[in-house]
């Protein structure tokens, strides 16, 4: 199996068992490091509210959300 592969269905798994933001961060977190990436952001989009989770710091947040 492909390490990108491998790496998603661990993050898919990780996910699974993920109840709460700090699960998905955790979860996100691994995954972009089994990619080569030092950062993650996921934007979530709904009617009621934009949901914005990200390990990226917060200087470069704050410019670029």
């Amino acid at each position: 199996m492909a390490a990108l592969d491998l790496a998603f269905r661990d993050f898919v798994d990780a996910l699974e068992t993920a109840h709460d933001e700090l699960g998905f961060k955790g979860a996100a977190d691994r995954f972009a490091a089994r990619l080569g990436n030092r950062w993650f952001a996921y934007l979530g989009f709904s009617e009621q509210a934009l949901t914005v989770l990200s390990s990226y710091p917060t200087s470069w947040a704050q410019q670029y959300y």
